[in-house]
């Protein structure tokens, strides 16, 4: 876990109690779509013209599900509330170690929260967009 997921250059086991589960890497991984080819349509042109060079991709959209696990549930309300800070400072870094990648992301919502064990731990999934997949970090 130490070591392994890095929001901000922040260790997320260490600094936040957290670490990523589910689908997560999954969703990181999985490519996004390609934008729409170049299309003349010109009135002076029979039929139209598509152009398939220089392919780009889109900006995509990602869901994240973070793992959060304290001794106590007012450890856990904290390091929450300061990971949901470090996730609305606009764009931030999220580099994954096994991935050798990372991900300059934006976070665009929370959709959900679910402590459980006596409100020690939680799952907090937030769905993030990836501005430009090109801007991704070699590790």
């Amino acid at each position: 876990m130490i070591g392994q997921e890095f929001l901000n250059g922040k260790d997320l086991y260490t600094h936040y109690s957290a670490r990523l589960i589910g689908n997560s890497y999954t969703n990181l991984v999985l490519p996004g779509d390609m934008k729409d080819n170049a299309v003349n349509d010109m009135r002076s042109q029979p039929g139209e013209q598509e152009f398939f060079d220089n392919p780009q991709p889109k900006a995509r959209d990602v869901e994240l599900t973070f793992l959060i696990e304290c001794e106590s549930r007012c450890q856990y309300l904290l390091f929450m509330e300061e990971l949901t800070k470090e996730l609305d400072k606009g764009i931030f870094t999220l580099s994954i170690t096994p991935l050798r990648k990372g991900y300059k992301l934006k976070r665009v919502s929370f959709l959900s929260l679910d402590p459980f064990n006596s409100g020690s731990k939680g799952k907090l999934v937030v769905k993030v967009r990836e501005l430009n997949p090109i801007d991704r970090i070699k590790l």
